[in-house]
Order: structure tokens, then sequence, then C-alpha cells
């Protein structure tokens, strides 16, 4: 996993740029960042699934597009 800054525990968050997670031959990207803060666990929300997750923070209300490539 590249492209963002480990927090620990399986928690990535992507700041900007695209994330890369590579195994073998195959590569899925993810993007663009979005960091308005780094809170990615807070009280009253679901806990986090098992396994490496990259997040993308912001204030509420807002939108945004988020890109998938596999290859």
């Amino acid at each position: 996993l590249s492209g963002v800054e480990d927090l620990g525990d399986g928690r990535y968050l992507l700041k900007e740029g695209m994330a890369e997670y590579k195994v073998g031959n195959d590569v899925i990207k993810i993007g663009p960042g979005k960091a308005d803060h780094r809170y990615v666990q807070i009280r009253g929300a679901e806990e986090k699934l098992s396994g490496p997750s990259v997040y993308l923070t912001g204030y509420t209300p807002f939108e945004t597009t988020l890109e998938i490539e596999v290859s």
C-alpha cells in the first residue's frame, strides 16, 4: 500500500493524490485523497472492519468523486 499515511492498526489516511495497493501483478488505485482532519474512528461510529482500511476525511456535508482503477 503506497501513497498513504500509516496511522497504525491497519488504518491509512489518503491525504492527496492516489493510493496504490499491489498484490503480485494486481494493482488497485483509488483517489484522489481528501484529509480535512485526521479523525478516523469517531465515538458512535461503526468499528473498523478487519484488514487494511484507507480513509478520506472531510466535514459534512461534502461531496466528492472517488476514482477506482483496477489493473
